[in-house]
């Protein structure tokens, strides 16, 4: 394992727990689909502008489907929810990503998921559902949809990209979704949102920071570390997402979590550990051989 890709693939993960105070406190609220083709479009369109290089044979229609599933619902979905629900929420919902994966692998790739990361996935929705159940905060229906459409449209595009593989260069395949994504994002916006948001100088900074940091850089070593590392550890990874969020929404922006939801949170993050454990033969090896240890202990401890 290439050790140095450990963090570059982590900044990922915690680039992305930035976006919830982002898209509410310095981009525009009501123009959810604008932010999100600014995400996708000017990164892409540079992207392609500098390698020039086209799509060939079947990959021009697998391009343009990973950039609606990808782009198109996933980021116009992400801030659909991100607008209308506290960060610490939405990102916990979509760390149920690597969950919604192993589930979709099973039924797409026909890969052989243990009975453990069925579970998990089953365990993973009881917590969502605590954590957006609460009656101590009323949290935006159409927000909690979108999220977990997002973290759905997300999760596909990842089965999808390991079903048909990286056909070129990294950043060419990027620029290809990115364009392809906000090309088609672009009318849906212009067509349901009344007006374009006024640039100033804070939100065009914003969208720099949005389109070229949190989507260009950070996809790029997220998918050079899923190529690089094993997914195991790159799924597990995405827990930062949550935890930066948190805590930017607990210190900056002064939000709470009910203990119904803190008990949701815990039950979502257990639900993708134990997916991951039943991902892997290895780690499960591993638990096994630690709860034996605890076994051996504690029979120890009774005589």
């Amino acid at each position: 394992m290439r050790t140095n890709e450990l963090p570059k693939t982590a900044m990922a993960p915690a680039i992305w727990g930035t976006l919830y105070i982002l898209s509410t406190e310095v981009l525009p609220q009501n123009n959810p689909l604008f932010i999100a083709t600014m995400r996708a479009l000017p990164v892409g369109l540079l992207l392609f502008l500098y390698y020039r290089q086209l799509p060939s044979g079947a990959w021009w229609l697998k391009s343009i489907a990973l950039g609606a599933v990808s782009v198109t619902l996933a980021f116009g979905a992400f801030f659909i929810g991100a607008t209308r629900l506290p960060g610490s929420v939405a990102s916990t919902i979509f760390v149920l990503q690597p969950v919604m994966v192993i589930l979709l692998s099973r039924v797409m790739l026909r890969e052989k998921a243990h009975m453990l990361s069925l579970g998990a996935g089953v365990l993973g929705f009881i917590g969502v559902g605590l954590l957006v159940s609460t009656s101590g905060n009323r949290l935006d229906t159409t927000g909690i949809i979108a999220t977990v459409g997002a973290t759905l449209a997300f999760s596909l595009a990842g089965v999808l990209i390991k079903k048909w593989g990286i056909p070129v260069k990294l950043p060419v395949f990027l620029g290809w979704v990115f364009l392809s994504g906000g090309l088609l994002l672009l009318p849906i916006a212009l067509l349901f949102e009344e007006q374009i948001p006024v640039f100033t100088l804070e939100s065009s900074l914003g969208y720099a920071y949005l389109s070229f940091i949190a989507t260009g850089v950070a996809y790029f070593f997220w998918y050079r570390g899923i190529i690089r590392l094993s997914p195991n550890i790159t799924s597990f990874l995405i827990l930062l997402s949550p935890l930066v969020a948190s805590a930017l929404g607990l210190f900056v922006l002064g939000e709470t979590f009910t203990l119904w939801q803190t008990v949701g949170a815990i039950v979502v993050v257990t639900s993708v550990v134990l997916g991951e454990i039943g991902q892997s033969k290895k780690m499960r090896r591993r638990c096994l051989h630690f709860c034996n240890r605890l076994r051996h202990k504690a029979v120890a401890l009774v005589k």
